[in-house]
């Protein structure tokens, strides 16, 4: 699999990642869809895997948060908890404001407070993986039934796919890949 940055040469992964993830938020680059692929996925690179050309010892960690600028803390805090299970923990609230969340996986969700717009890259998103493509649906008719608005819908037999925009528009993804 081979991606390109912007401005930079291509890069290849091993053969064996067929997926860029981090915990409870894989990423999802197909080659259908998108010819490259952000810097945001290059650090959510598995722990395992590792770009070619680098030093053996060169491996990444998995990530452990995410960073979000929102305008609503309890409108944003409701979305996560109540559609990607950002309620396993108690929330913490930091001196500075920002409001941490927490899922089954050890994954930490920061929301930072913004007066400021926020303004979105098209190809930004991030992602969950579920046991099915039939989870997929289901959570898709969950989305709908709710009013959440749907960005983007997959349904092939080797990829099922749902992207619905956050209250601040972030692009959220939840899919199914067959395993390797």
């Amino acid at each position: 699999m081979q991606r390109t940055l912007s401005g930079d040469r291509p890069f290849r992964l091993r053969s064996e990642t067929t997926a860029l993830f981090l915990p409870g938020f894989p990423m999802f680059p197909r080659s259908t869809r998108a010819a490259s692929c952000s810097l945001l996925s290059v650090v959510v690179i598995r722990q395992k895997s590792m770009l070619i050309g680098a030093p053996a010892r060169a491996r990444f960690a998995p990530m452990e948060h995410l960073a979000l600028a929102v305008s609503d803390q309890k409108r944003s805090r409701r979305f996560y908890e109540t559609y990607f299970g950002f309620d396993a923990h108690p929330p913490r609230r930091y001196d500075d404001g920002v409001l941490m969340l927490y899922n089954r996986d050890g994954f930490s969700l920061a929301l930072g407070p913004t007066d400021e717009p926020i303004r979105l890259p098209a190809f930004l998103h991030f992602g969950v993986r579920l046991p099915s493509p039939e989870a997929v649906r289901e959570f898709r008719k969950r989305l709908a039934a709710d009013g959440i608005p749907i960005a983007e819908e997959w349904d092939e037999p080797e990829y099922v796919s749902v992207k619905c925009r956050d209250p601040d528009g972030y692009v959220v993804e939840a899919a199914w890949e067959p395993s390797n």
